[in-house]
């Protein structure tokens, strides 16, 4: 092979090498006729939390427990949630809840007979029986929340 031919095929290889690389996203793009590739999030499947639950609070700062009953009466598609609850302590509240649920995690918003708003964020349980987070609410509480499937 002489001089130039050994040129060539080290210019080849390094195109090849460097077309290997880089054959990702880029040569798709032509193919789905759009400026940027489609790439797929994977997966997560949502837990259907639907029914009955027991919440159990300790505000952070007195450390007053408080409990009460979550009906969770629909989750759609999207992972958006309804329901209702009743505070169980000393005065029976009535609250709305609303929410959202997307793989384990969940955000639930209880908005009460009294005005008083209060919003848990939280971490669904790999056996689906408990939701484990935090709560703040409009009044400045603040505190850590257990919600157990009844």
């Amino acid at each position: 092979m002489n001089r130039r031919n050994s040129h060539q095929a080290w210019q080849l290889e390094n195109l090849e090498t460097r077309q290997l690389l880089s054959a990702g996203v880029p040569a798709i793009e032509p193919l789905l006729g759009v400026g940027h590739a489609v790439v797929a999030e994977p997966m997560v499947k949502t837990p259907n939390i639907v029914g009955t639950w027991n919440a159990a609070s300790i505000e952070k700062h007195s450390h007053e427990t408080s409990s009460a009953t979550v009906t969770i009466t629909s989750q759609s598609r999207r992972g958006v949630l309804v329901g209702t609850g009743i505070a169980t302590g000393g005065s029976k509240t009535t609250m709305k809840i609303t929410g959202s649920i997307s793989g384990n995690s969940v955000t639930l918003k209880a908005d009460n007979s009294t005005g008083t708003v209060t919003t848990i964020t939280g971490t669904l349980s790999k056996n689906g029986k408990t939701i484990s987070g935090t709560y703040v609410n409009s009044g400045g509480n603040q505190g850590t929340i257990t919600i157990t499937r009844a």
